[in-house]
């Protein structure tokens, strides 16, 4: 057999929209191109239209999109079970729980020998709003239970997701910690990008500004970055807030309410999601993460590589990124997350510079993109080695040092 030949990896997700773990599965496959790998990627529900999902669609050397609402709607089980069967990949790589499950089976319905790699992308799985609990604890139950024979390795972006899950019952000698990947080249300071959304915002090339880039969900706890945000106006009458995601238009009124006691509204910018979040982050003074729960966060390291710090609740693995480019503070505290924000807008400028450069620093030894597409072809060729007869025994898989240094 010829181990070097190209092997196939057929990715399935539910859907391509602008998550965390679908712009990492962006990033990889992109990352894979000319590396001997082929990458399929297949979106039970239909894409979103945004730059991410052009960008996967351009990326994948095949591209199936499914438009079912759910694994188990409109004949979608069998459709992708027959798109495995067709493609015939090495490796079947599933992204966050409903894919772990449900493509995983359905890979191993298509009796194709493909290996099964599941993804962990979250540290906890938590019910929709509305959905009753029963259903959550017996969807964890569940995946525990597979998760002891149905894949042959389970990659966790996060070293807290690995303890948790194993706590959930996933076997422990089955995952490897490989951590998320970002271009450094794309995300980088860019002086240009920070004076040109500062004068399109109407904001002071001067003013300390605080950011946030992510979805409006319960998770992100946004009230607790609002309350953050009226310590720091009042204390800073010079301070700005910058949000930029998507969902604001279905925000709770905990949200509104927020919003309505900031001292001062105007000097609270509200942006959708941009495909071009590298030309957002050097805006920023600081990139602020009030998440009660993550596992390893794509605008932590994306706001490090362009050389802003980061103060982020103590969620996932966010302390082991932000490391000394940053602080962190307990889940839930407004008062210790706005204290951090202002200790960092106090530093002298000479130290605000230091831990600009430290950040960046950081983020290129750290998490960059070549790194991560290496890890995991490394072990996809392993594994498409086995299913090939290469490797006559199995060998256990080993997890990634918690990060490696320059």
């Amino acid at each position: 057999m010829n181990l070097n030949a190209n092997l196939k990896v057929l990715h399935v997700t539910a859907s391509i929209g602008g998550g965390g773990a679908e712009t990492m599965l962006c990033n990889l496959v992109e990352g894979m191109a000319d590396t001997g790998v082929d990458s399929v990627i297949v979106s039970v529900g239909a894409a979103d239209e945004t730059n991410l999902a052009a960008r996967a669609k351009k990326a994948a050397t095949g591209y199936h999109e499914l438009g079912a609402k759910s694994y188990l709607r409109g004949g979608a089980f069998g459709r992708l079970a027959q798109i495995i069967r067709e493609e015939r990949p090495d490796v079947v790589q599933t992204w966050m729980h409903k894919a772990d499950l449900f493509g995983g089976a359905a890979a191993r319905k298509a009796r194709t020998g493909a290996k099964i790699v599941w993804g962990i992308h979250a540290r906890d799985i938590f019910a929709p709003e509305g959905y009753p609990t029963w259903r959550t604890n017996a969807f964890r139950k569940a995946l525990a239970v597979a998760s002891k024979t149905l894949p042959d390795r389970i990659i966790s972006c996060s070293q807290a997701a690995i303890e948790s899950h194993a706590a959930m019952g996933y076997p422990r000698h089955k995952m490897v910690w490989i951590g998320n990947g970002i271009d450094t080249h794309r995300f980088t300071p860019r002086p240009d990008a920070r004076a040109a959304l500062r004068a399109d915002l109407g904001i002071p090339s001067d003013a300390p500004v605080v950011g946030f880039a992510g979805r409006f969900a319960p998770v992100k706890d946004v009230p607790t970055l609002l309350r953050a945000a009226a310590l720091l106006m009042r204390e800073r009458p010079d301070a700005h807030l910058v949000l930029c995601g998507d969902g604001i238009e279905a925000a709770d009124d905990r949200i509104r309410a927020g919003i309505e006691a900031l001292p001062d509204r105007s000097r609270l910018r509200i942006l959708p999601f941009r495909p071009d979040m590298e030309n957002v982050y050097p805006a920023f003074d600081l990139t602020a993460l009030t998440s009660l729960s993550e596992a390893y966060p794509m605008s932590l390291i994306e706001s490090l590589a362009c050389g802003v710090p980061a103060v982020s609740t103590e969620v996932g693995d966010a302390a082991r990124i932000i490391g000394a480019a940053g602080r962190t503070a307990p889940a839930g505290e407004a008062e210790a997350i706005g204290k951090a924000w202002l200790q960092i807008l106090a530093l002298p400028a000479e130290e605000r510079r230091a831990l600009s450069a430290e950040a960046r620093s950081r983020a290129v030894c750290e998490f960059s993109l070549p790194t991560c597409v290496l890890r995991y072809r490394a072990l996809y060729r392993e594994l498409a080695a086995e299913k090939r007869g290469a490797i006559g025994s199995r060998t256990k898989p080993q997890s990634q040092p918690a990060h490696a240094r320059c």
